[in-house]
């Protein structure tokens, strides 16, 4: 088993920060500001700040894991939860800069399921936007950012070797 920690851009991490402190502020703001309904409107955006953590933690808790028969790719359930791709599955395997998509349901930039105008629908993991790694299968496509994508690479493409074109 081949366990990869991807590399985390602190722009990412930072933006997640950034927003978390904003929100938070603006909830003690609203509270001290509208009485009446401040308190309730503070829990809601303590509850999207809450959120927001989770997301932070779970970035860099993010796995790749290329196991006897699979590609792990262990994402929190917001962001679309964990993945399995059987090697059999794998149609090509490849490195990538991280394209410009569509997002397709959610407000996570981390991750999830996007429209990219050249490969369809793909699901997206992304820690950081200069290593990626293209996952091709018949059903869908995966990006991911491992944190040495050509070692990743190196190691995923001999068990995928008969199926790639």
């Amino acid at each position: 088993m081949y366990v990869n920690r991807p590399s985390v851009s602190r722009w990412i991490s930072l933006f997640y920060i950034l927003t978390a402190v904003f929100l938070g502020v603006l909830g003690i703001w609203i509270a001290l500001a509208i009485p009446k309904i401040g308190l309730l409107v503070s829990i809601v955006i303590a509850a999207i700040d809450a959120l927001i953590l989770y997301l932070i933690v779970s970035i860099y808790r993010t796995r790749y894991i290329l196991t006897e028969d699979e590609v792990l790719i262990k994402a929190p359930i917001l962001v679309g939860g964990s993945k399995k791709i059987r090697f059999k599955e794998v149609r090509e395997v490849q490195r990538t800069f991280v394209p410009f998509g569509l997002r397709l349901f959610g407000a996570s930039f981390y991750g999830g399921y996007y429209h990219i105008p050249s490969l369809g629908r793909t699901f997206m993991l992304i820690t950081n936007y200069s290593d990626g790694v293209l996952i091709r299968t018949d059903k869908l496509n995966y990006i991911i950012t491992p944190s040495n994508p050509d070692k990743f690479i190196e190691r995923l493409r001999p068990r995928c070797m008969s199926n790639i074109n």
